[in-house]
């Protein structure tokens, strides 16, 4: 598989990514929490500044950052960059190994190019428009991935977090009748669970996802094959002046995308999902 230069580009930033941050993974951590009482670590702004130094230095395009300040010349760009240095800081933070380095590229509010970087296991994944998703373990060569091809949603794995928020998504895997449901922190590591085909299924029944969560996410969902939308089954748009999701989050192999969506409707009442606009 030849990548582009630009994508070969990103997944070695990524890995350097990954890197700067198991400097400071299984220390103490000076945790900060901030305004929207998430909390922020030392390595996700180590991170942060090596990702955008490095993509400042070698692009042009603005750069949307979970932990930067954001700036208003990004909404009349063609192409952002959309990162989040380290997806996942409360696993980061309690040592599960369940975070993620995200990068993904966006024209005209669509994803054309993304990476998802775990670096507990040093296991890389990315795609690009039109030229499927790959995975690559400790260097090696990329192989590709894909969704699995289950049909039946009492066949299917869902796979969503692990969170206290995420209780009622979790029971609303179980009221779709999904054969069987893993929890798991950082939307990355989901992301990659799905586009792999080891879950069939990923819900998100909460307004607590971002552009920067599911940017490089939904291009690697997509060219494995999978779709990622809101719970209405709209597609994702970005480099909005909002970057929440506020309609949720449904990830699948696209075998009965559609019926899923409908299945989840009378349920959304309970879950306090805004209606879209």
């Amino acid at each position: 598989m030849k990548l582009s230069q630009t994508l070969e580009t990103i997944n070695e930033l990524a890995r350097r990514a990954g890197d700067e941050v198991m400097k400071f993974y299984g220390k103490p951590q000076d945790v900060r929490e901030k305004s929207n009482h998430t909390p922020v670590t030392a390595a996700d702004m180590a991170a942060n500044q090596l990702i955008r130094e490095f993509l400042s230095e070698n692009f042009s395009y603005p750069i949307l950052s979970e932990e930067t300040a954001d700036s208003p010349e990004r909404l009349s760009a063609d192409y952002v960059w959309i990162v989040d240095p380290l997806d996942g800081t409360r696993d980061f933070i309690k040592g599960t190994g369940e975070f993620s380095i995200l990068i993904g590229l966006i024209h005209h509010n669509k994803p054309v190019l993304g990476t998802i970087y775990l670096p507990t296991t040093r296991t890389l994944y990315c795609a690009e428009e039109n030229e499927g998703a790959f995975r690559s373990i400790d260097g090696a060569a990329l192989t590709p991935i894909q969704v699995s091809q289950k049909n039946k949603i009492n066949q299917m794995t869902a796979i969503v977090g692990r969170a206290s928020e995420q209780e009622l998504t979790y029971q609303l895997a179980f009221d779709l009748g999904a054969k069987e449901v893993k929890r798991t922190n950082s939307v990355g590591v989901k992301a990659v669970v799905l586009a792999e085909g080891q879950a069939d299924v990923y819900l998100n029944a909460t307004r607590h996802a971002s552009e920067w969560d599911t940017c490089a996410a939904d291009i690697i969902i997509s060219e494995a094959g999978g779709k990622l939308t809101d719970l209405y089954g709209h597609t994702l748009r970005y480099n909005l002046p909002d970057v929440t999701h506020h309609h949720g989050l449904l990830g699948s192999n696209n075998q009965i995308h559609d019926k899923l969506v409908a299945q989840i409707a009378p349920f959304l009442p309970n879950h306090d999902i805004s209606l879209p606009n």
